[in-house]
C-alpha cells in the first residue's frame, strides 16, 4: 500500500522491498506518478521486473502501452460520482510598487543573460538560465525583497479570517519556504490564527503531528505547506478550502495538491482560490499552456506533469520571456559584405538563415554558427499535435460507435463526453495549421505530406461550397495545389478518387469531416491562406 514510497530505486526501502521473494506482486496507490516518467516505470518494474527491457521507447505513450495490461485504474469521476463539486476562483492582482521595480530589474538582467547564452551554450544550459529566472520572478510576485507583506498576503488574510470565523479549515500551498510559507506563518501568528506547518524543513514526526493536530483540533484553521512536500500521499478532507498562494508552472502539481481534500471522504464542496499576478510571468505561462492545450490526461492523470514539461520547448520558454530564439548551428565561411552569400541546405529539409559579417582585420575568415533547433522544435511539436489529434479522434470515434449499442439512460452521458472531446480537438486543429504556416517558411513540405493535406482540403472545401467563405484568390491557389499533386501516378490521385476538379466547388469525397471546419476557417482564414500560398510556391 502507498506504493509511491518505493518509486525511488535508490532508497533502502525500495531496495529491501525488491529483495522480497513473492509469487505475486500488487501495488496500490492514489498517486502513481509525481514528477517524472521514471516514477511509473520504477513502480511497474517492481510489479513485473524487466517489463521495460527490449527497447521500449522512453515516452509517455510507449510506457502507457507497456503498462496497460498490468494496471487496474479507478477514476474518481467513475467511482466517486457522489463526490461534491470543486469550485475554482482565480484572483488576479497587481504588483505593488516595490515588487514592480524589482521585477522589472530582474527580468531585464535575466533576459540579457539568456540572450547571451543563445547560440553559445547547449540547450540544457539555456534552460537552466530560464528556470533560474522563472524562480526569481515568481518569488518576487510573492514578496518584494525585504518586505513581509504584499498584495497576495492582504487578500490571503481576508480569506483566512472569514474561513476561521465560520469554523472551517483551509489548506494553503506555496512553492517556496522563505518567500512563501515562512512569511505567511509570521502573519498568521500576528493575527492569532492557529495553524500547522508541513514543509521539508520539519521532521517526519513533526509532519505526522501536524496532520493529526489539523484533523482533530477544531481551533486550528490553517494547514500551511509547501506543494512539493504535501502535494501527495496525505488525506485532509477536514478542509473545505484550498488557497494556492503561488503556482508551480506545471498545473498537474496543483491538481494533485487540491486532491488532498477533494477525495473520498469529503462531504462538502471544495473551494479553490488561486492567486495570480497581472502582467507577469504568471500570466504568460498560463496563456502558453492554454495555447498549447497541455492541460490533458496521459498514462494516468498525474503523468500530465511529465507530458506538460515535455510539451513546452525551449522556444516556448523564450517566447514567454519575450526573447527571440537564435537561428543557427551551421558553420559557414564568412564572406565580405559585398560578396553574395551561398545558399546553404541543412540535411535535406531545412533552409538555414545565414547572417553575413565583415571579417575583422586580424582574421579573414570567421566561423558563424547558425542552429536548426528552431525548426526541429517546430517539427517535434507538429508530431505531438498530430499524436494528440489522432488520440482524441480515436476516442471520439469510439464514443460515437457506442451510441447505438448502449442503454438509453447512458446516452446523455456519452453525448456529453462526445461534445467535450470535440471542444478539446478544436484548439489542436487550430495550432496545427498555425504550425504548418510557421514551418512553411523554414522547411520544405514533403510531397507525401502535401498530398494528404490536400485530400483533407478537398473534403473540407466540399462541405463549405455554399458558405461563400473563400475569396477568389484562395480558390485559385487551392486549385493550383490540387492539380499539381493530383497528377496521375501519385498517391494523391488515389486519395482524391471520386473528387471533381471543378473549382469552386470541389465535390465532397463522400465521408463526413471529423472537424467543425466552418467555425475554424471563418476565424483563421488569414493563417490558412498564408500556409496555402507557401505550399503553392513549393
Amino acid at each position: 500500500n502507498e506504493a509511491q514510497k518505493i518509486k525511488n530505486r535508490g532508497t533502502k526501502t525500495s531496495q529491501a522491498i525488491r529483495c522480497l521473494q513473492s509469487g505475486y506482486r500488487w501495488a496500490l496507490t492514489g498517486t502513481p506518478i509525481e514528477n517524472r516518467l521514471d516514477d511509473v516505470k520504477s513502480l511497474f518494474d517492481f510489479i513485473r521486473p524487466g517489463i521495460f527491457k527490449g527497447g521500449v521507447e522512453d515516452s509517455p505513450q510507449a510506457v502507457k502501452v507497456a503498462i496497460e495490461p498490468y494496471m487496474l485504474r479507478r477514476l474518481k469521476q467513475d467511482v466517486l460520482q457522489e463526490l461534491p463539486d470543486k469550485v475554482r476562483q482565480e484572483d488576479w492582482l497587481d504588483l505593488d510598487e516595490y515588487q514592480e521595480a524589482e521585477y522589472n530589474r530582474a527580468l531585464q538582467a535575466g533576459r540579457q543573460k539568456i540572450e547571451t547564452s543563445l547560440g553559445v551554450e547547449q540547450t540544457t544550459q539555456v534552460k537552466q538560465h530560464i528556470f533560474a529566472l522563472l524562480g526569481q520572478l515568481k518569488q518576487i510576485c510573492n514578496f518584494a525583497k525585504g518586505r513581509s507583506e504584499s498584495p497576495k498576503t492582504q487578500l490571503l488574510l481576508e480569506y483566512v479570517e472569514t474561513i476561521a470565523a465560520n469554523k472551517k479549515k483551509v489548506l494553503i500551498f506555496s512553492q517556496y519556504r522563505e518567500e512563501g510559507t515562512d512569511k505567511i506563518a509570521k502573519l498568521l501568528a500576528k493575527r492569532k490564527i492557529q495553524y500547522v506547518v508541513y514543509t521539508g524543513k520539519v521532521s517526519n514526526q513533526q509532519k505526522d503531528q501536524a496532520i493529526s493536530d489539523f484533523r482533530s483540533d477544531p481551533d486550528i484553521t490553517v494547514f500551511l505547506a509547501t506543494i512539493d512536500t504535501a502535494g501527495y500521499g496525505i488525506t485532509l478532507t477536514e478542509a473545505t478550502y484550498v488557497i494556492h498562494f503561488d503556482h508551480p508552472w506545471n498545473p498537474a502539481k496543483m491538481q494533485n495538491a487540491e486532491d488532498r481534500t477533494h477525495r473520498y471522504g469529503q462531504k462538502s464542496s471544495v473551494t479553490v482560490y488561486s492567486f495570480w499576478m497581472k502582467s507577469t510571468v504568471d500570466e504568460r505561462i498560463k496563456k502558453k499552456l492554454i495555447e498549447k492545450r497541455l492541460l490533458v490526461e496521459s498514462t494516468v492523470d498525474e503523468l500530465a506533469v511529465e507530458v506538460i514539461e515535455n510539451g513546452l520547448s525551449t522556444e516556448d520558454w523564450l517566447d514567454i520571456f519575450g526573447i527571440k530564439p537564435a537561428v543557427g548551428t551551421i558553420e559557414v565561411e564568412a564572406k565580405p559584405a559585398d560578396e553574395p552569400q551561398p545558399k546553404v541546405r541543412a540535411e535535406k529539409t531545412v533552409r538555414a538563415k545565414i547572417n553575413s559579417v565583415k571579417p575583422s582585420e586580424s582574421t579573414s575568415n570567421q566561423t558563424i554558427k547558425s542552429t536548426t533547433e528552431y525548426s526541429q522544435m517546430s517539427n517535434e511539436r507538429i508530431r505531438q499535435v498530430e499524436k494528440n489529434l489522432k488520440r482524441l479522434r480515436d476516442q471520439l470515434a469510439g464514443k460515437e460507435d457506442t451510441l447505438t449499442t448502449i442503454a438509453p439512460e447512458e446516452r446523455v452521458r456519452i453525448k456529453q463526453q462526445i461534445s467535450d472531446l470535440k471542444l478539446e480537438i478544436k484548439p489542436f486543429e487550430e495550432e496545427y495549421w498555425q504550425l504548418l504556416a510557421t514551418r512553411s517558411t523554414e522547411v520544405e513540405i514533403a510531397e507525401s505530406e502535401a498530398e494528404i493535406v490536400v485530400a483533407e482540403l478537398v473534403e473540407q472545401v466540399g462541405q463549405l461550397q455554399t458558405s461563400s467563405l473563400y475569396p477568389d484568390e484562395l480558390l485559385q491557389i487551392l486549385q493550383k495545389i490540387y492539380i499539381e499533386v493530383s497528377k496521375p501516378g501519385t498517391p494523391a490521385a488515389a486519395k482524391l478518387k471520386g473528387a471533381v476538379s471543378m473549382f469552386p466547388p470541389f465535390v465532397s469525397l463522400g465521408y463526413e469531416a471529423e472537424i467543425d471546419t466552418e467555425n475554424f476557417f471563418r476565424t483563421h482564414l488569414p493563417t490558412f491562406t498564408k500556409w496555402c500560398k507557401a505550399l503553392a510556391k513549393k
